[in-house]
């Protein structure tokens, strides 16, 4: 096989041309090869290529260009391929003609090409392949040549500004959201050869009022322009934009596809026939007009997504021939008052009835034995529920949110769980699994025998200001007490091993908190943008403070880190904006990125000889802008001294401060004594302000612990 690599700048040429120069360039270390047409009045760009058994793949193009012109030879051999990704994300890029020698479109060969109006398709191409023109918003008509076979998946998604589109007789195949989001596609029609249509082909495309059905296809037709399968058993596509608001499916239908009626915003009433068995999934998603819809005893599953978002449907009965509901199947059903589940359902999926926040009560029948995540999530018009007998598991979070819930009330026979006063628990009350977020109480004493608070347990509980712990606890889990914003005391016993992710964030009451020598790790995020926080008290046993653990508490003005701690994670301490001092002991091995990062009241630090590791914008950045006049402290060789260097901030050798090579004479009279120390002190603690600038030893701009420090190393060797 004779193979060649090259580089090839083809003709970009605007329209009016002064005049051309051709010419080559050639890298005497390679055989790869530069083409190049310079037009006076345009710009240009280069093309990418290789030469494979005597045929050309282009590959791309080097900076950006408007106008795209692909020669149909090059250097005597033609060009066939426009190879995957060639022209991915090229923005300004309007017109592209290809030569008639193209055998073969990639994927995402003009994907995101978002300035595009005008591309033709050789007329030798067989596959569109996929995701080919996704993204490409200002393509408004394209011609398919009719020796196109397939047209793959997502390929002209996203183009919002298709109005139109013909589809030639040669196509056999639409790919899966072939046309997903066109929202300018007003009309489609599908030809006789058309053998297969994909999941989500005309999903989201919210002016098409119109799909047209060529008689003589064997496998689809329309009914006054909706979309079904040849003997009209499968509903494929209701047109989005069909300016109807009631609808009757015809009495052969058995399933409701996927997407079938997604963001039909017009429809208010649907009639299913009792012919029907299953609602696919996202059949009615953001339906946000339907009002009613009946389900008849013939459906035996309601898809995942079904009705999702549909915010004005009120009521809706769930015949007892269902037997599965997919998880977010009404979530968001902002406005359903009322549901009356099948007695043959036996689990409530994850998120199912989420966000149902007019929901005022919810009867489960005795199939009921397993309800999952989150499935009642959000439902803040909820007061009470009872759990029965039947119920097996409750999954994480089943009932976070609901911010009107009182009282948990679970059935004495029930062998797996129980409540006490209404807070839900297991059965043999160690694990406290979820405190009413409606209980009005602004106290609460955890049970004795509690050893683990579960996650989310008291997330988002408004109401309550105090919360106490017996020593029995071992672990909070995460989010157990997340977005309690009126938390403000809250003990941690010894007992405790475990403080996981979120289990405290954004409680923006609380003011202080103390972690028990127990504690190794601060997970990620424990305290993120508890923004009133300003006493922490870390003890000697932690060794690792994890990403986000502290991020945004920014009533934090300064914090001791013990010299048990190896590592500080990324964003561990970013935004705490008025944090003004930091120790870093000399136990820490790494500080990860943008640790630090906009602690704008922070204007030094001592970095250690053992810091090994310190990541991008980890000190001195405020966002994206350098906080001016930071310093840092170090040891010269270090890798504090290495990062100073290369985000151009001061450094200061500490070897200097520690040999004595600074003035120590804070009161001027000529004698460096224990007076002078005394005086530096009173200056730190704001006694005394007369000593700014003498007791600012180092000449940082600060009077601080570094100063004080330096001083009494100098009284103590001299």
């Amino acid at each position: 096989m004779k193979k060649k690599s090259k580089n090839v700048i083809s003709v970009l040429t605007a329209i009016v041309v002064v005049g051309t120069v051709n010419y080559f360039l050639k890298n005497e270390n390679s055989n790869i090869k530069n083409l190049i047409s310079v037009s006076a009045s345009s710009n240009y760009e280069d093309l990418k290529y290789e030469i494979i058994d005597e045929q050309v793949t282009v590959f791309g193009v080097i900076g950006e260009s408007k106008i795209i012109e692909i020669p149909i030879e090059i250097e005597g051999y033609p060009v066939t391929c426009i190879y995957d990704r060639a022209f991915l994300d090229c923005h300004m890029l309007e017109r592209v003609t290809l030569p008639n020698s193209i055998l073969e479109i990639g994927e995402f060969a003009f994907s995101g090409c978002e300035s595009l109006v005008s591309v033709n398709i050789p007329n030798k191409i067989k596959t569109i392949d996929n995701n080919v023109f996704n993204g490409c918003i200002s393509l408004a008509s394209i011609e398919i040549p009719n020796s196109v076979k397939f047209l793959g998946e997502f390929t002209f998604s996203n183009c919002s500004s298709l109005i139109s589109i013909s589809i030639p007789d040669s196509v056999i195949n639409i790919g899966e959201y072939c046309f997903y989001n066109c929202s300018g596609l007003t009309s489609i029609e599908i030809p006789k050869s058309i053998e297969s249509i994909g999941l989500g082909a005309l999903t989201n495309c919210n002016s098409l009022n119109f799909i047209k059905v060529d008689e003589e296809n064997l496998y689809y037709c329309d009914v006054e322009g909706v979309l079904f399968d040849k003997e009209k058993t499968q509903l494929i596509k209701y047109p989005t934009a069909k300016n109807e608001y009631n609808y009757e499916i015809p009495n052969s239908v058995i399933n409701i596809r996927e997407h079938s009626f997604s963001t039909c915003d017009n429809i208010k009433s649907i009639e299913i026939p009792d012919s029907v068995q299953t609602i696919s999934d996202y059949a009615f998603n953001y339906c946000s007009s339907l009002e009613t819809i009946n389900i008849p005893s013939s459906v035996t599953i309601i898809g995942s997504n079904s009705f999702f978002y549909c915010n004005s449907l009120k009521s809706l009965t769930i015949p007892n021939s269902v037997t599965e509901i997919g998880s977010n199947a009404f979530a968001w059903c902002e406005n359903l008052t009322y549901i009356k589940l099948s007695d043959s359902v036996t689990n409530i999926n994850e998120s199912t009835f989420s966000g149902c926040s007019s929901l005022k009560s919810i009867n489960f029948p005795s199939s009921i034995e397993n309800i999952d995540n989150e499935a009642f999530s959000f439902c803040s018009g909820l007061t009470s529920v009872k759990i029965p007998n039947s119920i097996l598991s409750i999954g994480i979070a089943a009932f976070k949110g609901c911010t009107n819930l009182e009282s948990i009330e679970v059935d004495e026979d029930n062998l797996y769980y129980s409540d006490i006063e209404g807070v839900l628990f297991d059965k043999e009350k160690t694990t406290l699994i979820q405190y009413s977020n409606g209980k009005k109480e602004t106290e609460y004493i955890i049970p004795n025998d509690v050893n683990t608070i579960y996650q989310n347990a008291f997330a988002f509980c408004s109401n309550i200001k105090s919360v106490y712990m017996p020593n029995s606890v071992l672990t909070i889990d995460e989010y157990a007490f997340y977005e309690c914003t009126s938390l403000e005391n809250v003990n941690i016993p010894s007992s405790v091993t475990n403080i996981w992710y979120r289990a405290f964030g954004y409680c923006n009451s609380l003011t202080s908190i103390t972690i028990p020598n127990s504690i190794t790790s601060i997970d990620n995020g424990v305290f993120e943008r508890c923004i009133n926080l300003k006493t922490v008290n870390i003890p000697n046993s932690v060794t690792s403070i994890n990403d986000y653990a502290f991020y945004w508490c920014e009533g934090l003005e300064t914090i001791t880190i013990p010299n048990s701690v190896t590592s500080i994670g990324s964003r561990a301490f970013a935004a705490c904006s008025n944090l003004k001092s930091i120790e870093i002991p000399d136990s820490v091995g790494g500080i990860d990125r943008f640790a630090f990062s906009g602690c704008s009241n922070l204007n030094s630090v001592k970095i250690p000889k053992s810091v090994g590791h310190i990541g991008d914008e980890a000190f001195g950045y405020n966002g994206t802008e350098k906080i001016k006049n930071f310093k840092i402290y170090g040891y010269v060789g270090s890798t504090a001294q290495f990062y100073a260097k290369i985000n151009d901030i001061d450094f200061i050798d500490l070897d200097k401060i520690i040999n004595g090579e600074y003035n120590y004479d804070v009161d001027g009279n000529g004698e460096i004594s224990m007076l002078d120390l005394v005086k530096m002190k009173k200056q730190i603690l704001g006694y005394e302000t007369q000593y700014a600038q003498t007791a600012d030893v180092n000449k940082d701009g600060t009077v601080d612990s570094l100063d004080l420090v330096a001083m009494i190393k100098y009284l103590l060797e001299n």
